[in-house]
């Protein structure tokens, strides 16, 4: 049992590890802008960080579960590769949101997508990703979709 769960145990050690550093940093924060709990707010670099480290929080339990079931179901390597890439992009958004919010887009696009890939169903369902989808992105499928049948019918 051990040698089918071992990669998936080590991504989710990492993720762990990744976690616990994202917490210190909004501590040294804290402790550096001199702002303690409960409060949130403070100068924009301390609430940069805090934003920060409360998004990748947000999703590392989503990352788990498909984790482990994408590894369970489907290729314990294949998850693991893509729980390492994740990680990765968690941890370049969170260095690029710490140093301005407009830098971090693209990693946080990059850690999205490799969340939905990680989604059991999508190698099942090409669609999947789709389904899963933000509304915004489901509106601008769906106006181009309109447009498509609008020139169809024209």
């Amino acid at each position: 049992m051990l040698d089918q769960i071992h990669l998936l145990a080590a991504v989710t050690v990492l993720g762990v590890l990744e976690q616990a550093y994202f917490f210190l940093q909004v501590i040294y924060a804290r402790r550096r802008f001199g702002i303690s709990p409960p409060k949130t707010s403070g100068p924009p670099e301390f609430e940069r960080i805090f934003r920060a480290q409360v998004n990748c929080s947000e999703y590392f339990p989503i990352f788990l579960a498909l984790l482990w079931q994408a590894g369970l179901f489907f290729h314990q390597g294949l998850a693991a590769a893509l729980g390492l890439l994740y990680l990765y992009a968690r941890y370049c958004y969170f260095m690029g949101y710490r140093a301005s919010s407009s830098e971090s887009p693209a990693p946080a696009q990059t850690a999205e997508l490799l969340r939905r890939y990680l989604t059991p169903t999508a190698p099942v369902v090409p669609s999947a990703p789709y389904l899963l989808a933000p509304s915004r992105l489901m509106k601008k499928q769906h106006s181009k979709t309109r447009r498509i049948l609008g020139k169809l019918d024209t």
